[in-house]
């Protein structure tokens, strides 16, 4: 009887050492944590408004974390692409991606991803762009007047470089609709692209008339181009001072469009924040450390993203989102028509 005790007694012992070895080990991975590089998506083409902030922000975070950090472009499908391989991928933490409201809630609108608006989480805050409208310097067309009397004036002849389900392709889609609904018969072409940098290649080229893009995400072609208006409030006095606000603009026409500004954030599964809250907090904490750093913010600014930097908790925004998101599905019939 004593044996049997006995025998029990190191059976427990051995069971119990096993299980707290086994705890043990599971949380000193997690403090480990990142023990092999980690990927910045991009679900555009490189060179792009969504492209170069990624690749400023790769050297800081591999000196960070102490890890290689890869940035990969995966474009297509307005972001669906990339964002279906940040689905696919184990939520360990080790696959960020880089986009954009309002884009992510269109993909999820419009298209039939694998994911779910809720399943991609907003990570961290990083810039919010607004939007211009562009043609190229030596263009007859100053304002975006100019352009629609052309347009009225040439039927099917000029045509708008976008994004394909980016924000501004919304834009483009709501300029045309709502001044043919108040009776203005405007015909113009929106040619979707599959990145930015492909968009404003087309304008550059001579291919289309128009290109709508992101305002410090094009400022890089400043010297080629000119801007005809800006989807903000007022002009702004150093990027595209000769912009003009566009509804200021379309008010002669009886109409306003949303200025639908763009929102760039780092984005993680939703499945890693909950599954693993110590590494979250860590990445957060690393990134956000990063975006007060003086070199960085001096690496911001040759790019002209002083301007727009809009660092924080990307949870601070979760509410807001799921509103913006609410909106485009209640009212998605608006992109099938274009």
């Amino acid at each position: 009887m004593k044996k049997e005790k006995f025998l029990k007694l190191m059976i427990f012992i051995a069971l119990f050492y096993t299980l707290t070895s086994h705890l043990y080990l599971v949380s000193t991975a997690a403090d480990d944590y990142p023990k092999k590089p980690i990927k910045i998506l991009v679900p555009y083409a490189p060179g792009g408004a969504t492209d170069t902030p990624a690749r400023i922000l790769q050297p800081f975070l591999e000196k960070e974390l102490g890890v290689p950090v890869i940035v990969e472009n995966r474009p297509g499908a307005g972001g669906e692409v990339c964002t279906a391989y940040l689905y696919r991928q184990p939520p360990d933490g080790y696959d960020l991606m880089i986009y954009s409201m309002p884009d992510l809630a269109l993909v999820c609108v419009m298209q039939t991803p694998v994911f779910k608006f809720e399943d991609i989480y907003p990570f961290v805050s990083y810039f919010l762009d607004f939007r211009v409208f562009l043609v190229q310097k030596d263009s007859p067309l100053n304002t975006l007047e100019d352009f629609i009397q052309e347009a009225k004036r040439n039927p099917g002849k000029l045509s708008i470089s976008t994004v394909h389900q980016a924000g501004h392709h919304l834009l483009a889609i709501l300029l045309k609709k709502r001044l043919n609904e108040k009776g203005h018969n405007v015909d113009f072409k929106i040619v979707p692209f599959k990145g930015g940098a492909d968009a404003i290649t087309a304008l550059l080229g001579g291919h289309v008339t128009v290109n709508t893009g992101d305002g410090v995400g094009r400022i890089t072609y400043r010297e080629q181009v000119k801007c005809i208006g800006v989807a903000r409030k007022e002009p702004h006095p150093s990027l595209w001072p000769e912009g003009k606000p566009i509804n200021d603009q379309l008010r002669k026409y009886g109409i306003t469009i949303p200025e639908i500004p763009r929102h760039v954030l780092l984005y993680v599964r939703t499945e890693f924040k909950n599954k693993y809250p110590e590494r979250y907090n860590k990445l957060q904490n690393a990134i956000l450390k990063i975006s007060q750093d003086k070199i960085f913010m001096e690496m911001e600014k040759k790019q002209q993203l002083d301007y727009v930097r809009f660092w924080g908790p990307g949870e601070n925004f979760g509410k807001e989102f799921k509103e913006q998101y609410e909106f485009y599905k209640d009212n998605k019939e608006i992109f099938k028509e274009e």
